[in-house]
């Protein structure tokens, strides 16, 4: 609210510092205070599973810096002009959608490569019991359970 309000009040002017000192400040906040607030409280010991969308985070991060940098005191020194304006909001929307394009993308690749798994997982379960219930049916149950706790079974025969 402060940067929007300190905006409005210098349309047109020099802008006030307060814009780039809150846009730089909260985002060393954001990347200091709250991951290090994050990963105190949490015991657990979490692990990145997929970097693509911290990644893309990371680099627009730097690159906004140059472009504020290149705004701020290369393009147009002190004054920060409309198109400026337009395209730096064009270059966050495309942040949002590439950020969000890659997050997708990587769930559901993560997700097809968890579903194998469990897949496969349960497919061997699947497998086992049925052939379990085909030597307790074959053999009978007491059989079966005496050969699994390594027990001689009294007689294996055929039902």
């Amino acid at each position: 609210m402060l940067v929007i309000a300190d905006t409005i009040d210098h349309l047109g002017v020099k802008p006030g510092l307060i814009g780039t000192q809150a846009i730089v400040g909260s985002a060393a906040f954001n990347l200091l205070a709250v991951t290090s607030l994050a990963i105190y409280t949490t015991t657990d010991v979490k692990k990145i599973q997929d970097l693509g969308g911290f990644n893309t985070t990371i680099v627009a991060s730097m690159l906004s810096y140059v472009w504020f940098l290149l705004v701020l005191v290369v393009i147009s020194p002190g004054v920060v002009e409309i198109w400026e304006a337009v395209l730096t909001v064009g270059f966050f929307l495309g942040l949002i959608g590439l950020a969000y394009g890659i997050d997708r993308f990587s769930a559901s690749r993560f997700t097809d490569q968890n579903n194998t798994k469990e897949t496969d997982e349960e497919n061997k379960k699947d497998v086992a019991k049925c052939a379990l219930r085909a030597m307790a049916s074959r053999y009978g149950t007491f059989n079966i359970l005496e050969a699994a706790r390594g027990n001689e079974p009294p007689k294996m025969t055929q039902d």
